[in-house]
């Protein structure tokens, strides 16, 4: 079964065994819609929103939380260049997306099966 770019997009990755559906596409999403939350109540600021009027030391733990998780995922993208190229797939598009999403992306990318090396 080929695993295009737009099976990539969508996060399809493989089905769970116990309800035969696709759960990376709700984690996927899920992620995506944490990080611009965070982006927003840690950069924006209206007093008529909660979520925006945070004090500065809850806004300083947010930003370092984000910079911890961007460190970590991007050695989590240097490595998915590599699964990447072992499964014949884009390594740069793989690298940008393990990066954003981190663990998320990789176990999506290490569920797809490596493309047989031509021998001689």
């Amino acid at each position: 079964e080929d695993y295009d770019i737009f099976s990539a997009l969508l996060g399809e990755g493989s089905r769970t065994g116990v309800g035969n559906f696709y759960l990376t596409p709700y984690l996927q999403s899920g992620h995506i819609i944490l990080l611009f939350v965070s982006l927003l109540s840690c950069f924006a600021y209206s007093p008529e929103f909660p979520l925006t009027s945070l004090p500065d030391e809850y806004r300083d733990l947010i930003k370092l939380a984000l910079v911890l998780t961007y460190v970590v995922n991007a050695g989590v993208a240097v490595y998915a260049v590599f699964l990447a190229r072992e499964r014949g797939l884009p390594p740069v598009f793989w690298a940008i997306k393990c990066f954003l999403l981190g663990g998320v992306a990789l176990s999506e990318l290490s569920s797809i099966a490596p493309t047989p090396k031509s021998g001689k």
